[in-house]
């Protein structure tokens, strides 16, 4: 099955920028939906070719949730304004979804060619290459295939953040590492911690193992980072470690 047999609608939410993979998702579907709760300008040349739909920001989860009634597609792909899909993305993932037993299927992340060696070390460990769809923990709404039918039966939870893991909890998700989407974030210090202490407050909630470390080796990662790739990273890296640290510890 392609797309052309089973049409999927892309919807992206954004409020900083038009979406930066906005012409290549157009290439692979003629739906593409932006949820634009930032009144972000978008190019005259897509306007005609896109659904630009005024939101209301509430959050994550309600946020994507509340669009789905609108949606006519069997098929629909949650991503993300700075996420580029590669060549043949999504047939690939149409493909996975109805011939596998699985509830979602995400494409295989890999970073921008400016990302930093820490950030392609996560993402390669993440959704690491393999010759099949493999199980996943969790959907990432960085890029995510799901059926209508599933979504109206398991909604998105109304959740601030973290709607893809807390819509997981008793799913199974595959990765297709023969679908690609390109998506790094800068390592920014003071972002990188709001979002790491986000995401780890709703993972304590949601009961997941408590991923944190013991001190001497978190320190260790620290200083290495520190000798590999410099002291800015290695702050980073303390300041995702201590994230984590006040949201399951509250220290």
């Amino acid at each position: 099955m392609t797309n052309s047999d089973a049409e999927i609608t892309v919807i992206i939410p954004t409020h900083r920028r038009e979406p930066i993979g906005l012409a290549l998702f157009l290439v692979q579907t003629k739906h593409v939906w932006i949820l634009n709760n930032g009144m972000v300008p978008i190019s005259n040349k897509f306007l005609d070719r896109i659904s630009n739909i005024s939101v209301e920001w509430k959050g994550h989860g309600r946020t994507r949730q509340e669009i789905l009634s609108k949606v006519q597609t069997e098929f629909v792909f949650f991503s993300v304004d700075d996420a580029t899909p590669k060549a043949g993305m999504l047939d690939s993932l149409l493909q996975t979804i109805t011939t596998q037993n699985c509830d979602a299927v995400i494409p295989r992340q890999v970073p921008y060619p400016d990302a930093s060696p820490i950030t392609a070390q996560a993402l390669e460990a993440w959704t690491p290459k393999a010759k099949a769809p493999y199980p996943v923990p969790q959907a990432d709404h960085v890029g995510t295939l799901y059926r209508m039918e599933t979504l109206r039966k398991y909604p998105i939870p109304d959740v601030s953040i973290a709607e893809d893991a807390w819509w997981s909890e008793g799913r199974k998700i595959l990765c297709d590492p023969n679908a690609e989407i390109i998506h790094s974030h800068p390592r920014r210090t003071r972002a990188l911690f709001a979002r790491e202490l986000a995401i780890h407050q709703e993972l304590r909630k949601m009961g997941r193992k408590n991923p944190i470390g013991t001190i001497d080796s978190e320190v260790l990662g620290i200083i290495g980072n520190v000798q590999r790739y410099g002291i800015r990273e290695g702050a980073r890296t303390g300041a995702e470690i201590l994230a984590r640290r006040i949201a399951w510890f509250g220290i």
